[in-house]
């Protein structure tokens, strides 16, 4: 990243634009990433971690508004819109978060219209009254659709390719579990940690 002193090389999330209203997360300054920072010709915006704020530049709230340029080999520029409130890190020691323009890879053909790619994540949250046990039937449901649609391409058993290998801790806003691991195992109580990527 270049634009915030000395160029620094620091750990990435990319997200689309409904990401954070689904994990519950809210900003401490500016704004998230919405659903307006979606789709090819959105600007680039970026948001910081809490955490990345208070270290690397000192709670300093004149980062709003600023330019960055992200990778070193594509020239993407991303306009900071806000910073995160404290809360565990993802994916591992994320610094910044940005929405899908920002990412070449996440552009490509194979992304967009590939179904074999295997970097995407899909979160979801129980809505009000709904039980674990009609959440794994309505994703049952689906991910018998996709085998039936798509057979060559879905070559292993069990519904957890629908979602990340690890849990996700529960939100203040919304307890509950919002992965399918977790739905799966029905543990969701004890996790603490978090899928190491994002899409």
């Amino acid at each position: 990243m270049i634009g915030l002193g000395e160029p620094r090389s620091i750990q990435g999330g990319v997200v689309s634009g409904n990401y954070f209203e689904v994990m519950g997360l809210h900003p401490v300054l500016g704004r998230l990433i919405g659903p307006q920072d979606d789709g090819p010709k959105a600007d680039g915006v970026v948001v910081l971690t809490y955490r990345f704020w208070a270290t690397a530049l000192h709670k300093d709230p004149s980062v709003l508004g600023k330019t960055v340029r992200l990778g070193s080999t594509e020239d993407r520029s991303a306009t900071i819109i806000g910073v995160l409130e404290p809360c565990v890190p993802y994916p591992q020691d994320t610094e910044i978060i940005a929405n899908v323009v920002t990412s070449p890879h996440h552009l490509s053909a194979t992304m967009v219209t590939g179904r074999i790619h295997r970097m995407t994540e899909l979160f979801g949250r129980l809505a009000p009254g709904v039980t674990l046990d009609q959440a794994g039937a309505e994703l049952r449901s689906v991910y018998s659709a996709m085998k039936k649609d798509h057979p060559k391409l879905i070559r292993r058993k069990g519904i957890s390719r629908l979602g990340p290998s690890c849990c996700v801790t529960r939100s203040r806003q919304a307890p509950g579990p919002c992965c399918w691991c977790c739905l799966q195992r029905q543990d969701w109580s004890s996790s603490s940690r978090v899928p190491m990527s994002l899409t």
